[in-house]
């Protein structure tokens, strides 16, 4: 009985975490994606073992693994890993600020930044960080990334919830706190909630008529308009206005320039290996360099079979599309 129990954990972890690769690996770049996904992931794993084995699992250098060698609970590991890569605090913020700064999603890309929303609200939640949320910073998510009636759709849900609130409000006598100030700085659980539900409400609205997104022709007649007295000056609009179908940012490198491949892409990394590949096949990207470009089925014609996986030399594909690497 218990061996049959064991063999159904390791089945429950080989299909969440081995095989579609949800749980990014442990990285100070990725540190917020990992808890993003753990708090999403963990259900599946039924004993402390399990667990353990996910998250000792997903470490991606020997220093971590050294470091977590001897732990024997979740929180152990966890209470480790926070002091070298950040808090709960810390990884909330770095969160919000990730999607305050996105740009805004396409037609095909809303969905997967709405996903991404939902799951950042889930994770904020779950660790009781909501005092980081404010009205004004949630307009601000809406006003920089949706379209102008989808901003004023949630400018009129925010209003009246503020009115429930301020309807329930009880004064704390004469020195107490007024009702707006409590409004900015401890309504945070609240507006967040409402915010997911109405995030849900509109992927499954979008699935059935397509969700309007920010228009960017106006801005691109602008600059067609405007004299372009050199090359360079065309290059660099150019650069400047790409965007990626599945999040709506440019993926800049160091120097400014943009990356025009998923692999950069954090929702793409996000998805696990099933959504990555309706991903390119959606969009029809090319499975081995994951770009735009047409190398024919199967990537067959792509020339940078040299970052292929390794591990599946029969059938090209990039590492991330694949569950051995």
């Amino acid at each position: 009985m218990v061996k049959t129990q064991r063999e159904e954990e390791v089945k429950i972890m080989s299909k969440s975490f081995l095989e579609s690769k949800t749980l990014p690996k442990i990285s100070a770049r990725n540190w917020h994606r990992f808890l993003k996904v753990w708090s999403q992931e963990k259900h599946n794993l039924k004993t402390v073992e399990s667990k353990l084995n996910a998250i000792k699992g997903a470490c991606s250098n020997e220093a971590d693994r050294a470091l977590l060698e001897h732990s024997k609970t979740e929180a152990d590991c966890f209470s480790k890993l926070y002091l070298k890569y950040g808090t709960p605090r810390q990884v909330s913020k770095k969160l919000i600020a990730d999607i305050e700064n996105s740009k805004p999603p396409g037609v095909n890309a809303i969905e997967g930044f709405l996903l991404s929303i939902i799951m950042t609200a889930e994770y904020i939640e779950v660790e009781k960080q909501t005092v980081i949320i404010t009205p004004e910073r949630i307009t601000k998510i809406v006003s920089n990334t949706l379209e102008g009636s989808l901003a004023l759709e949630w400018a009129k849900i925010l209003y009246n919830l503020k009115k429930e609130c301020e309807a329930a409000f009880v004064p704390a006598g004469e020195e107490g706190p007024s009702f707006e100030e409590l409004w900015q700085t401890s309504h945070g659980a609240t507006i967040l909630a409402r915010f997911k539900d109405w995030c849900k409400q509109l992927i499954n609205l979008g699935r059935d008529v397509p969700l309007p997104v920010k228009n960017s022709s106006q801005e691109r007649s602008r600059h067609a308009s405007a004299p372009n007295p050199s090359n360079a000056v065309k290059t660099s609009v150019s650069a400047h206005n790409w965007k990626c179908p599945l999040c709506g940012g440019s993926h800049p490198d160091r120097k400014g320039k943009s990356r025009k491949y998923l692999a950069a892409c954090n929702a793409f990394n996000d998805q696990n290996i099933h959504q990555r590949w309706q991903t390119i096949r959606k969009l029809s990207y090319c499975q081995v360099c994951l770009t735009e470009n047409n190398h024919g089925r199967y990537g067959a014609e792509c020339t940078l079979k040299r970052i292929a996986c390794k591990h599946c030399p029969e059938k090209p594909h990039h590492p991330l599309l694949c569950s051995k690497a």
